[in-house]
C-alpha cells in the first residue's frame, strides 16, 4: 500500500536531516489539503529544516501525502 506520491517520497528522503529529532508540530484541520509540520523540538538546532507535508484523504480511508516542502 502506498501512502505518498513518488515526488513526495523523493523530496522527503532526498535531503539528509541533521542529527536530532524531528517532532510533529501540528496539523491544520480547517480544509483540505491538511498540512502537517515537522521540525526540531524546542531547544533544538536553530538551523534545522522544517518539513511541511500536504495530505489528502485516501479513498480507502486514512491519509495520503501529496507533496513535501522543506524550508531551511
Amino acid at each position: 500500500m502506498r501512502v505518498a506520491t513518488a515526488p513526495a517520497v523523493a523530496t522527503l528522503f532526498g535531503v539528509a536531516y541533521p542529527n536530532g529529532l524531528a517532532v510533529n508540530r501540528g496539523c491544520s484541520s480547517s480544509f483540505s489539503p491538511i498540512v502537517c509540520t515537522y521540525g526540531a523540538p524546542a531547544g533544538g538546532p536553530v538551523n534545522a529544516p522544517i518539513y511541511q507535508l500536504d495530505e489528502v484523504q485516501a479513498p480507502s480511508g486514512g491519509w495520503y501525502v501529496n507533496t513535501v516542502q522543506i524550508e531551511s
